[in-house]
């Protein structure tokens, strides 16, 4: 009777039980050895993965000086710092093959390649030159490496403070080398980018710095020579309004050329100036322990899931004939 109860109410928590109490002895034999293969695993296969991380501070733009500086005349000068939004675009330009490239092809002395190898073969891709397209191949696949496994970056929003973090296999110093690299690669491409700008800038507003200068010149002869062929001009309000409007141009132009000019002078120092927008808060070192495999957790995981795979595959067992029922019942 109690066999038939059981068989009728295979899918409750009391029948699982009640099969795991049966095979205890063929579950905990598995769940163990299953246990012992994932510890040899990890302490003996599984490499050790290092992460460093390096914090990096970026220098937020002041509109208000800026402007200050320039006359009020906005949207000339690239400032000389970063805007917020160009901050949040760190993280991809970090992950972007300009600054992955160069990172994968310099060679670095590590424990496993006391000689110096290319990052690249350190994590385990092979210079193959007998393949046509094998570099752009290779590079693709490390690339998607880098990106996935190896490289993290981020930006805090409220701080605006920038972590790029490298995890490394096997050699917590080039963890930290990478890294560093990592963000040094990012200041000068920043600055490279900020330079660029600016003098494209500079060839903008020299070249109507130059126009205005004309116009200027221009105003102001017409505006002297009204004054010599109009000495007297009192008694005539058509000749007084002439003036007058020539005065304004020429008052124009000469406004319009100081601040450009003003605005000329400062790119200038954009351009020569080597004042990194991105400083180096924390510069990463190498991790005293390593970032994963978690052991313990792993281990307790595939315990458990082992546990309970074993349990299931007994309760199957004793009750297939029960389940090709059911199944076929609803299939019916």
């Amino acid at each position: 009777m109690k066999d038939s109860e059981e068989q009728h109410n295979v899918f409750t928590l009391r029948a699982f039980v009640s099969i795991i109490f049966r095979h205890w002895k063929r579950i905990f034999q598995i769940t163990f050895a299953v246990g012992i293969i994932t510890v040899l695993y990890l302490l003996f296969i599984a490499s050790p993965v290092f992460k460093a991380t390096t914090t990096l501070l970026p220098k937020i733009e002041d509109n208000a000086s800026l402007n200050a500086l320039a006359g009020n005349l906005s949207g000339l000068a690239s400032g000389l710092g970063l805007k917020e939004e160009e901050i949040l675009m760190y993280p991809d330009i970090v992950l972007s093959r300009r600054l992955l490239e160069p990172i994968l092809l310099r060679k670095y002395a590590t424990n496993q390649f006391p000689d110096s190898v290319p990052l690249l073969e350190f994590l385990g891709f092979e210079f193959d030159s007998s393949e046509t397209g094998w570099y752009e191949e290779t590079m693709q696949k490390a690339l998607k490496v880098m990106e996935q496994d190896v490289v993290e970056a981020n930006v805090d929003r409220k701080t605006s403070l920038i972590t790029i973090s490298a995890s490394i296999p096997d050699d917590a110093n080039l963890s930290a080398e990478v890294a560093n690299l990592l963000a040094e690669n990012l200041g000068y491409y920043n600055r490279y980018v900020k330079k660029t700008q600016a003098s494209e800038q500079l060839s903008f507003v020299e070249e109507r710095s130059n126009q205005v200068n004309d116009d200027l010149k221009k105003s102001e002869e017409e505006l002297r020579m009204f004054r010599e062929q109009n000495r007297k001009i009192l008694d005539s309000p058509l000749l007084l309004l002439e003036e007058a409007r020539l005065r304004r141009t020429v008052e124009l132009n000469q406004a319009v050329f100081i601040e450009l000019r003003t605005q000329l002078e400062l790119i200038k120092l954009e351009v020569i100036k080597n004042t990194p927008v991105i400083n180096v808060l924390d510069a990463a070192k190498p991790p005293a322990k390593k970032f994963k495999p978690r052991r313990i957790l792993i281990t307790l995981v595939v315990v458990f899931c082992t546990f309970f795979t074993s349990g299931f595959y007994f309760y199957y067992r004793e009750y297939r004939e029960t389940f090709r029922e059911r199944i076929f019942f609803v299939l019916k």
